[in-house]
């Protein structure tokens, strides 16, 4: 970590965290330089009693999140809508965009090809329904050969994340903010989607990377 990023955290964080601004350099000379100026970017907006949290929060983040490079693009497959959501290329902010409509594969690889070129996107997700019981029906296998076909045509990393219950908490969220049944209709794949890419980031669940044969 060279010296004037050591300067620059020190500068930001008053002498009161002394201890804290410590950590957060070691983390970078550690190779989470990553982490380290993501903790900074929020430390230095919010009150003292929640930066205390985000820092520990950031800072027991597992290592293979530094594998991760956004922005990151995912998608809900359904029948005849796509739900799109996508992050900052520091995988802070998750923005929902506009649903695809999903008529043919050529189409929905045109969409997302031209949406990732846009984004510049490093990363695809893809929504996998299974089961509740973990096994996997007709949508789970059709999201699987769907993949299978982005990581073939895209040349770039694609991801397989369980999203099970993902639409109930969407619907949960978008009722809990005051959306109509109507509004909800339009608005849910999208916010499927956030709860995909918000999940697949945390790590709390397995990555499944598609290989391709």
């Amino acid at each position: 970590m060279a010296r004037n990023d050591i300067d620059y955290l020190s500068y930001y964080i008053s002498c009161e965290h002394a201890q804290r601004a410590r950590s957060i350099i070691q983390s970078a000379i550690k190779g989470r330089k990553s982490v380290a100026l993501r903790a900074l970017r929020c430390y230095v907006m919010l009150e003292t009693y929640v930066q205390w949290i985000l820092i520990e929060v950031l800072m027991n983040q597992p290592d293979k999140i530094e594998n991760l490079t956004g922005p990151i693009v995912a998608l809900d497959l359904g029948r005849k809508r796509v739900g799109v959501a996508a992050s900052d290329s520091m995988l802070i902010s998750i923005t929902k965009l506009t649903p695809l409509t999903r008529s043919n594969w050529k189409q929905l690889l045109r969409d997302v090809t031209e949406l990732v070129l846009r984004l510049d996107a490093r990363t695809l997700v893809i929504g996998l329904p299974l089961s509740l019981d973990g096994s996997r029906g007709s949508a789970a296998l059709e999201a699987e050969y769907t993949a299978g076909k982005f990581a073939q045509t895209l040349k770039m990393p694609v991801y397989l994340q369980d999203e099970r219950l993902t639409s109930v908490e969407a619907e949960e969220q978008l009722r809990a903010a005051g959306n109509t049944t109507l509004e909800m209709r339009d608005l849910i794949d999208c916010q499927a989607a956030a709860i995909i890419l918000r999940d697949f980031i945390a790590g709390g669940q397995q990555r499944v990377l598609v290989h391709i044969p």
